[in-house]
């Protein structure tokens, strides 16, 4: 994906305008039961999120074409272990990590 005109928040907080970017990943999903009752899903993506502009911002900050956004994490995933022992109780438990 790219996106033109676009306006993100910086590392420190602040907007940037008239900002371009290019984003390319990969997103995986596994499902499967454990059991009568239990079941796993794990998701997972992958993405390098770069900046396609160059400016320096008022107050001195850099931004170079080619560079990592510095606030897009490139690896995202969740595991759920959801447990259904019957029709009317289902309770599931989440796990996110960055």
């Amino acid at each position: 994906m790219r996106k033109r005109d676009s306006v993100f928040r910086d590392a420190d907080g602040f907007n940037v305008t008239g900002a371009r970017s290019e984003h390319r990943g990969i997103e995986l999903a596994a499902d499967g039961q454990l059991g009568a009752d239990w079941f796993l899903a794990i998701d997972a993506s992958y993405g390098r999120h770069i900046y396609d502009f160059d400016v320096v911002a008022l107050r001195g900050e850099t931004f170079v074409s080619g560079r990592d956004v510095d606030t897009a994490p490139r690896w995202v995933g969740s595991a759920e272990l959801p447990y259904e022992p019957s029709d009317t109780l289902y309770t599931q438990r989440v796990a996110v990590s960055v």
